[in-house]
């Protein structure tokens, strides 16, 4: 999904360029109803390219995931440490 979304970034990077390219050219020939144009059509892609941006590339984040488990794995992990010592200190007397 990180490959499929970077992608999809540099295609709208891509438009962007040309897009502001087009509108500059736009403005200094004094085409001002074309460069209006052009900036909602960059105003559009600029806000395709942010919502792209904030796409998450797997299901679960990083962070959410080491929480998920954290929080499952932890009292399972204290519970295993506690009967070992119960254990060790039983053998011991």
């Amino acid at each position: 999904m990180k490959a499929r979304k970077d992608k999809l970034l540099n295609e709208l990077s891509i438009k962007l360029d040309l897009e502001y390219t087009r509108m500059k050219s736009e403005v200094l020939d004094g085409r001002d109803d074309a460069a209006a144009s052009s900036s909602r059509r960059l105003d559009h892609i600029q806000k395709l390219y942010d919502m792209t941006k904030t796409f998450p590339t797997w299901p679960f984040s990083n962070r959410m995931l080491r929480i998920f488990a954290g929080t499952w794995l932890a009292p399972i992990l204290i519970a295993l440490l506690v009967k070992t010592i119960e254990t060790l200190i039983k053998k011991i007397i």
